[in-house]
């Protein structure tokens, strides 16, 4: 469900309710003038056998006959509920037409009679249904258009009480949008379900692991594009922790029953090397060195264009977009300091070759400064990288290794695997 935002949109809201309402008072007229000109009061013509008849009748009450008071009471309350229609189209989503449909049908009966109240102080009906001696009141088409918008609102107030579900279970009142941006113009109900859905847990799952290296302490590993790399909502298993877990009888507890062993994380979509502790010791060992920047991550990334320097840094806090929570940009909500240094290893005719090292580890850090420079990760789906995946190898990750545990074999080992996205 989208607010329109200004009153040129507004004006193109009620473009739909507009034509149907005057479509609505010229067949009404049209009708009006048929039956006067072709009949005299109470003259009967059968149109459905007896079910459904064509009788002249004019009536100086409300819709179906009712008598509400003097002709000025009923023109009275006719402009007032034509006024409250008008408020409710002007603020009627463009995205529900089936709702401005019925509002426009309810706004060209309520002018169709109320012309005829002005001009000759009664209502010209015509429309006879019924069986038998059992008949409904005698009604016209402007009633029809009536009585046919009020179904018409219930229906679209059904459809949309459904809302927009979303994996979470999160629901808004209102018309379903393809975008997970939404404004709110004040009167929506939010509602908020718990989906039945399994919990995650780190059982252990036969999943091929691609082990690049290990010891008593720690192992690395090369995750492949695809692979969540714990359980987590909506990713209960299939995940490298469930492989690792399978494959390891002992890791580290330090990061909680889902998260065993698990010292830092790549995207679901990106393939790299990942460390894992064994054991708790290693774990802190190698925390410790993360957040001191002992450890050096060298990424190689295939981007468009050609930077303008040979190396630089980009420099750019990073947040969450406001415009779709599942993606990082520049600013955005809650920014957090992120630093990325590039330097170009080779210039090709449309792309360029980068080794990149992060100062900081945010989520989708390089995707987002690359495209923010203007130079997108090719083949990056969601970062204007334009193209299917590429397969960009390169990916070396120097740690400081099993030399930051004490009593462990002191070497450094340099790793490389595939890399996609950074």
């Amino acid at each position: 469900m989208t607010e329109p935002t200004s009153n040129s949109a507004r004006l193109r809201v009620i473009a739909l309710p507009t034509s149907i309402g005057l479509a609505a008072v010229a067949t009404d007229r049209v009708s009006k003038v048929f039956v006067e000109e072709t009949l005299r009061v109470y003259d009967q013509v059968a149109v459905l056998g007896d079910y459904v008849r064509l009788v002249l009748w004019y009536n100086e009450g409300a819709a179906f006959g009712i008598r509400l008071g003097g002709q000025w009471v009923h023109v009275t309350l006719s402009c007032l509920a034509m006024a409250l229609v008008g408020y409710m189209i002007w603020n009627t989503p463009r995205e529900d037409r089936f709702g401005l449909a019925g509002f426009g049908l309810i706004m060209g009966g309520a002018v169709g009679n109320l012309w005829d109240r002005v001009v000759t102080g009664r209502v010209t009906d015509f429309i006879d249904v019924g069986i038998g001696t059992y008949r409904w009141p005698t009604f016209n088409v402007a009633d029809s258009c009536v009585v046919v918008g009020i179904g018409m609102l219930l229906v679209s107030y059904v459809l949309n009480s459904r809302g927009a579900t979303d994996d979470e279970g999160h629901t808004v009142s209102g018309t379903a949008d393809d975008e997970t941006g939404l404004t709110m113009r004040g009167g929506e109900m939010l509602v908020v379900r718990r989906p039945d859905r399994r919990e995650p847990s780190a059982t252990p799952e036969d999943i091929p692991v691609d082990v690049r290296y290990e010891d008593d302490d720690l192992l690395v590993v090369n995750k492949p594009a695809g692979q969540v790399v714990h359980p987590a909502p909506g990713h209960p298993g299939g995940t490298l922790v469930n492989a690792l877990t399978w494959y390891c009888s002992k890791l580290s507890s330090v990061g909680g029953p889902i998260r065993p062993g698990i010292i830092h994380r790549l995207d679901k979509d990106t393939s790299g090397l990942l460390l894992v502790a064994k054991n708790d010791r290693a774990h802190k060992a190698l925390a410790e060195q993360l957040a001191a920047r002992e450890i050096s991550r060298e990424y190689r990334a295939l981007v468009w264009g050609h930077p303008r320097s040979h190396e630089g840094t980009v420099d750019a806090p990073v947040g969450r977009s406001t415009r779709d929570g599942t993606k990082m940009t520049v600013g955005g909500r809650s920014p957090r300091d992120a630093v990325t240094r590039f330097e170009v290893l080779e210039s090709l005719q449309y792309t360029s070759w980068l080794a990149l090292r992060l100062q900081t580890g945010r989520t989708h850090q390089i995707r987002v400064h690359m495209r923010h420079i203007g130079h997108p990760v090719v083949g990056d789906p969601d970062y204007d990288g334009r193209v299917d995946r590429a397969s960009v190898p390169a990916f070396s990750e120097r740690a400081a290794g099993p030399a930051a545990v004490p009593g462990a074999a002191r070497s450094a080992p340099v790793i490389r695997a595939s890399c996609y996205g950074c």
